[in-house]
């Protein structure tokens, strides 16, 4: 309850009536979400990657790692956004390093998301609604998915419902002090994934529509001292341990580039030169692509530079081939709105190998579910509401501005989470409007609906443009990574062979390289020193600038006393990056030893 003077007062009227019968069914909402997710997290703790953690995943623990060891500042700019790394460091920190324990309280969190959408979808439309939304929310498998995923998404959904709700809720009445903690959550969001601020736009054009001349300011002014104190810090902390001007990260540009180039399809996020990133735990996107621009540039870059060279690529594309430019952006839109669920570091759709109840929220029999029946109830909701534009304007307005920020780089699943909350809120408002219009018997009202449901079903659950191509050269790729991490040689030899195995992919031929390249560790780890050899000739015939190869090999030569041949493997990767600390290590003790007979000790060679 409230006094006189419009301030919040907890009683014990006021809980009895939180607790009351009315407001039952939000602990029935959460209870009913975390019971799905704790099922899944049961199942999916067979599947081999959930203690082996790949690529992006693998790249926040390690950041995670090093932070709750005491290095909170860090030493460089940051390259990804930082809020997900410093939450996992807090559970390490409290728990102890855990793969189930960040699960689990992603879980919870999306459990409370789906508690977030009920009550925006109440305060929009009617309990009801509310009700359709979070069931659907509750039930939805990219959330579940996300949520036992060593990523961000189900932080950013949380913090943009929580975002949404708050400015729903101060728009109405509040003081300036609401807003300034709505701007803290929308700075959280930023520093979370960085391309939520184009919603600022959004924020600011709702603002003017719904606040008084002489409270807009104010407003404003409050906002965005929320925001600051969020952001600010990072980027004076970018500046002091980086000497470099840098918002938040300066993953910008090369993420740019990997969406908008020659050879992009627009949803593989395949980094330029992965293969020079050779410095053992370091994230090899931002290590590849500082050498990368670097070499090109002749200099060293700070990090803004770094992103500029790519930013720059980018738009020497767009001037070159603004015709592919700009089909390239309309492909980028289909695969957004398509019903099939885009991979990033590996396949959704495997899961389901993992999980009994998996298998039922997520399908594709020519229907791919369940986008493929949320989008298109989204498309008829969006219609049907417009006349109540002026008060859903922000939902449209973020769909539309998040929908933009994904399409000018490159389209996953992954990113485009944070929508579907939104989108489930009007396929809800479309169900119950369509319910209402059958049960009153008013089916003219549903002519033009229907027909806008069956043109968006046709178009959201097509297969055009290869968007349902699994890329089975990755999948195995990774897959035969992990055995090999475990010791499991055969295993990881069997995956890396079906990798090699798959139809040829021109635009990837850097992942085959490293299937060769990785082949022939497995092979050196076993003992069979040929087949190595084969395998990492064929890795630098592929690509011969696979600086991790020349140096392999050289150690292999060095295990068989070759001292000629390793020398000239070791040299030849330096050619490539003068940087590479292990293959110039590596040769400054061949050229020691290179006297003696024997090298002794096959270990002290490996990798």
């Amino acid at each position: 309850m409230e006094d006189k003077k419009g301030n919040v007062m907890f009683t014990k009227d006021s809980l009895r009536t939180f607790l009351s019968k009315k407001n039952r069914v939000v602990f029935l909402i959460f209870f009913l979400s975390l019971s799905v997710r704790f099922i899944y997290l049961q199942e999916i703790r067979t599947n081999p990657f959930f203690e082996n953690p790949i690529s992006d995943a693998q790249w926040h623990i390690t950041w995670a790692r090093d932070i709750a060891q005491g290095n909170w500042i860090g030493e460089q700019v940051f390259f990804r956004a930082p809020l997900y790394p410093y939450f996992l460091s807090i559970t390490y920190t409290i728990f102890g390093h855990s793969y189930l324990i960040p699960r689990l309280i992603q879980m919870i969190l999306g459990s409370f998301s789906c508690v977030l959408i009920f009550f925006i979808a109440r305060m929009l439309f009617n309990r009801r609604i509310g009700i359709i939304a979070a069931l659907i929310a509750s039930f939805y498998s990219i959330f579940v998915y996300f949520e036992g995923e060593l990523l961000i998404p189900s932080l950013i959904v949380f913090l943009n419902l929580l975002l949404i709700l708050s400015l729903l809720r101060n728009i109405r009445k509040s003081k300036p002090i609401a807003w300034f903690f709505s701007g803290i959550i929308f700075g959280l969001s930023a520093i979370a994934r960085p391309n939520v601020l184009v919603f600022a736009i959004g924020i600011f054009f709702w603002l003017i529509i719904h606040k008084k001349r002489k409270d807009l300011l104010r407003t404003c002014v409050f906002f965005l001292l929320g925001v600051s104190v969020v952001i600010i810090p990072i980027t004076v902390r970018n500046y002091l341990v980086g000497h470099d001007f840098v918002l938040i990260s300066s993953q910008g540009g090369i993420n740019y580039y990997i969406g908008n180039n020659p050879t992009a399809d627009g949803k593989r996020s395949l980094a330029p030169g992965l293969h020079m990133a050779t410095e053992g735990d370091v994230d090899n996107v931002w290590l590849s692509s500082v050498q990368i621009a670097q070499r090109k540039m002749g200099k060293r870059l700070r990090p803004s530079e770094v992103s500029g060279f790519w930013f720059n690529q980018a738009f020497q594309f767009l001037k070159d081939k603004p015709f592919d430019f700009i089909k390239l952006q309309f492909k980028k839109i289909y695969y957004f709105w398509n019903a099939y669920e885009i991979e990033s570091n590996k396949n959704i759709y495997t899961c389901r190998k993992y999980s009994f109840i998996f298998k039922i929220l997520i399908w594709i029999f020519g229907l791919a579910f369940p986008f493929g029946i949320v989008g298109p109830l989204s498309v008829v909701g969006m219609y049907i509401c417009r006349k109540q534009w002026r008060k859903l304007i922000l939902l449209y307005l973020f769909v539309c501005l998040y929908m933009f920020s994904v399409i000018a780089f490159f389209v996953t699943s992954r990113f485009r989470v944070p929508v579907l909350p939104f989108l489930i809120i009007f396929a809800s408002c479309s169900v119950f409007w369509l319910y209402e219009k059958m049960k009153t018997r008013r089916y003219r009202d549903c002519i033009i609906p229907c027909v806008i449901f069956v043109t968006a079903l046709v178009f959201i659950n097509s297969n055009l443009f290869g968007v349902r191509e699994k890329d089975l050269l990755r999948e195995h790729f990774f897959l035969g990574y992990v055995y090999g991490e475990n010791g499991l040689y055969n295993k990881a030899i069997g995956e890396y062979t079906k990798a090699l195995q798959t139809p040829y992919d021109p635009c990837d031929p850097l992942t085959r390289s490293n299937v060769h390249h990785n082949l022939g560790f497995m092979y050196r780890k076993k003992g069979l020193y040929s087949e190595a050899e084969r395998e990492y000739l064929a890795a630098i015939r592929m690509n011969p600038e696979h600086t991790r190869a020349y140096c392999n090999l050289g150690t292999l030569y060095a295990i068989l006393d070759l001292a000629d041949k390793a020398e000239w493997a070791y040299r030849q990767a330096l050619s490539i990056n003068p940087h590479y600390k292990a293959a110039r290590m590596n040769l400054e003790m061949l050229l020691r030893k290179k006297e003696i007979p024997s090298l002794g000790n096959k270990d002290r060679w490996d990798k």
